[in-house]
């Protein structure tokens, strides 16, 4: 695989990352996601009170 200079080539990938293309094969579409964690202790305890 060649070298870019705009990325890098991630060996192992999410399986929904997989068949994406397949669910939306025209360049217009989009995929936006993210994975974050949120920590909602003190949330819940403020909504508890």
């Amino acid at each position: 695989m060649p070298k870019r200079k705009d990325g890098k080539f991630i060996k192992q990938t999410d399986p929904f990352h997989m068949i994406v293309p397949y669910i939306m094969p025209k360049r217009t579409e989009a995929e936006v996601s993210m994975r974050e964690t949120f920590y909602v202790t003190k949330v819940m305890d403020f909504i508890d009170r």
